[in-house]
Order: structure tokens, then C-alpha cells, then sequence
């Protein structure tokens, strides 16, 4: 089960409004924005974070929001008449008006994040928790969605290759017996004797057979062919780097092949194939 690095996820709750999303990324990197009274539940979402993802530049945002939002922003009442009396008595003391001396603006930022100094609420944070799990598995629903999507795609390109496997391989094995033919014809304008044609022959067919034998490549190819289809349909979430892996092998057999090709049929087939590779490492850049 493929997913991509590439995904989004919310969740609305009375309070809070949380988002998870994600980019490309080779490693895993967590980044988590919420309000600092919330700071000490840091490392219970990285976790979670951590054990469902693998791969990617993940960012949680935490937001205040809906109806609980006005008496979750506020202090309480019977704290703010506290400090207010405390404050007054020391303007009183220092011979300023205290309704001059404590505005009511500094008296609420004042004790609210006096406030947020402590532990979040038990219920609260019950409640953002709630909201994450559900932004997160919708985070990750997207993600297994999408990666469908790619997985599909590279299918469709690695039966492409297949498809130019199955051309090149009689291709090859008829080279040597055009380049005997070539090899008689030229040795027949030399007008040399029997025996002597007879002997170069055999030597210039021996060398470039071997020359040009792509037997074991194709052989590899369709090995890792096998194991790319294994991994795209099994129901393990993380193979981006295994893919990627096992693309570069079959891009230096691919390469192999079009070194010793002495065909344009089998030429053309090759950058046919350097073209779908190509194509599916892109796509692998997204994935998991």
C-alpha cells in the first residue's frame, strides 16, 4: 500500500481548529505550531506524528476557534479583581490614581498569560487531542489515497518496460547470426581460402557474441521488475526509498543494454526505457 509524502488533514472541535499537512522530504521532519499554553502536549502529537509517518516535512497547527474560543481566551473574573487590587494598592502606595495607573488592556494581557504559564486545562486538552487523532487519520487517508494514484501510474510505465524486454530479447539473439552474415559476405570480397575464412569467422563471431550478449541484464531486469510489482501491492506504507533503489538498478541494466546494442531496434527500445525510468523516479519523489 503506497502513500504519498504529499497530504492535508482537519479537524474542527468546539475550541480548536487543527491541521496537519505535509511535503516531500528524504527523512522525517515534525513541525508542531500551537498556542504556548499547549506546549507541554509537544511531545505526546510527535509521537503520533512519528509512529504514523516515516518521510516528509509534516507540520501540526493548532488553532483557537468556535464557540468556547471568547472564555478560553479570557482569564477568569475572579483573578483579574485580584491582581487588580494588588496593582491598585501599589499605585496607591507610589502616589499614582490607580484607575489612571491600571488599564483595564494591561490588567486582561496581564493575567492571561500569567495564566497560560501553568498546565492546560484536563478537558481541554482532552479536546484538542480528539482533534488531532481525527485531523491525523484524515491526514492519512489522503495519503494512502493519493498514493494509489501514483502507484497506478507507475504500473502503467513498468508494463512499458516489460512490453520493450519481450522486443529486445529475440532482437538480441538474432544479432549475431545478422553480423554472421555480414561478417561472410565481407569475408567472401576478400576472396580468402576456406579454411582461413572459416577460422576468422568463428573468431569474429565468438568476440561478438560475447560483446553484445545481454542475457544476464535482461535477466536482472525482470528480476527487479518482479520485486517492483511486490512492493507496490503488498501492504507495507513505506517503499519510496526501496523503489528508488531498485529504479537506479534498473536503469544501469537499461544502460547496459543500449552500450552493447548493435540493433536500432533495440537502441530505440532502450531509450524508451530511460524515458518510463525517468518518469517513474519522478513520481517516486513522492511517494513514502
Amino acid at each position: 500500500m503506497t502513500r504519498s509524502m504529499t497530504a492535508y488533514g482537519r479537524a474542527h472541535t468546539k475550541s480548536f481548529l487543527v491541521e496537519v499537512h505535509s511535503v516531500n522530504r528524504k527523512s522525517l521532519d515534525i513541525q508542531i505550531n500551537m498556542p504556548k499554553e499547549f506546549l507541554a502536549m509537544d511531545m505526546t502529537l510527535r509521537k503520533a506524528v512519528g509512529e504514523a509517518v516515516k518521510r516528509g516535512y509534516v507540520t501540526v497547527r493548532v488553532t483557537r476557534e468556535g464557540e468556547g474560543s471568547s472564555a478560553l481566551n479570557l482569564p477568569a473574573e475572579g483573578e483579574m479583581k485580584r491582581v487588580h487590587e494588588e496593582w491598585s494598592k501599589r499605585a496607591t502606595g507610589l502616589g499614582y490614581d490607580p484607575k489612571e495607573a491600571v488599564p483595564f488592556s494591561m490588567l486582561v494581557q496581564y493575567t492571561l498569560s500569567s495564566s497560560t504559564q501553568g498546565t492546560c486545562d484536563e478537558a481541554v486538552e482532552k479536546e484538542l487531542l480528539n482533534g488531532f487523532k481525527e485531523a491525523l487519520e484524515t491526514f492519512i487517508k489522503m495519503k494512502v489515497a493519493e498514493g494509489q494514484v501514483l502507484a497506478k501510474d507507475i504500473i502503467q510505465r513498468v508494463k512499458i518496460i516489460e512490453e520493450k524486454v519481450k522486443e529486445i530479447e529475440p532482437l538480441s539473439k538474432e544479432a549475431p547470426k545478422r553480423y554472421q552474415e555480414k561478417l561472410e559476405k565481407r569475408l567472401e570480397e576478400l576472396k580468402l581460402n576456406h579454411q582461413e575464412g572459416e577460422e576468422r569467422l568463428m573468431r569474429e563471431l565468438v568476440i561478438f557474441s560475447d560483446r553484445i550478449d545481454v542475457t544476464e541484464e535482461i535477466t536482472r531486469l525482470g528480476s527487479h521488475v518482479k520485486q517492483l510489482y511486490i512492493l507496490l501491492k503488498e501492504e507495507k506504507p513505506c517503499v519510496g526509498k526501496e523503489l528508488d533503489f531498485l529504479t537506479q538498478e534498473m536503469n544501469r541494466e537499461v544502460n547496459t543494454i543500449a552500450a552493447k546494442a548493435q540493433e536500432l531496434d533495440i537502441t530505440q527500445a532502450a531509450l524508451v526505457m530511460k524515458g518510463e525510468l525517468g518518469k517513474i523516479r519522478e513520481q517516486l519523489q513522492n511517494l513514502e
